[in-house]
């Protein structure tokens, strides 16, 4: 008997979140999952950063271990270029190391793997009532809409394919999938590419809210999409 396969499907775009700062949206990165959200994984501006005013971006490289912890975390690019902008990328690697994912990446055998990902991390001054003043936010899929769920293929079915199908998708700013690719197929059999074509085409169809810029305007964006198909 089989279950309905299961579908995480995850924005590129990091879930970190802090009252002062946003992850950018449409960030270059490649999550299995958006990140727990938490005390001890929010980034808070440092005092003498907020005395200085100082804002920027920080761009991060991830190190991801099997169980879907962030190993470690490095500035690939700095917020700027004040000793002001340092304790910015200080405090997000801080804040984001040792954090969890709600799930780790797999490989095509169902099995936890390590990884990397790279994530932009948008520091903006907050308003005078302590709230972010950035409107930057990731894309949205509706990954529960009954119309787009992808079903068992039945060649797959009966030869009892599984696997995951990692999918990319490119999202224009009102919302509509322009473009669908697997980067990472289900399996090695012409099967497992049934899976893949049935995820590819189906999820394609969801639902999307566009993502939105630092100031609230719609924009194209990336997202990446895990879909696990199996059998119980």
């Amino acid at each position: 008997m089989t279950s309905p396969a299961r579908l995480m499907a995850f924005a590129l775009a990091l879930g970190a979140q802090a009252a002062m700062a946003q992850p950018a949206a449409g960030a270059s990165a490649a999550p299995a999952s958006g990140i727990r959200t938490g005390a001890d994984c929010q980034a808070h501006y440092p005092a003498a950063a907020l005395k200085a005013k100082a804002e920027g971006t920080t761009k991060l490289q991830l190190a991801i271990d099997a169980a879907g912890r962030i190993d470690s975390a490095q500035v690939v690019e700095s917020a700027g270029l004040t000793p002001e902008h340092k304790l910015l990328d200080n405090a997000v690697v801080r804040s984001l190391t040792g954090c969890t994912l709600w799930q780790p990446r797999r490989d095509v055998d169902g099995h936890p793997i390590p990884y990397t990902l790279s994530m932009s991390y948008v520091w903006r001054l907050p308003n005078a009532d302590g709230s972010s003043s950035s409107k930057a936010r990731p894309p949205h899929l509706a990954s529960n809409d009954p119309t787009c769920r992808p079903i068992y293929p039945p060649a797959a079915l009966r030869a009892q394919a599984q696997g995951t199908t990692v999918l990319g998708m490119t999202v224009d700013a009102t919302g509509r999938v322009t473009s669908t690719e697997v980067r990472r197929s289900a399996g090695t059999s012409d099967e497992h590419r049934l899976l893949d074509q049935a995820a590819a085409e189906s999820l394609a169809r969801c639902p999307v809210t566009p993502g939105t810029d630092e100031n609230g305007r719609p924009i194209g964006s990336q997202i990446e999409l895990a879909y696990h198909w199996r059998l119980d």
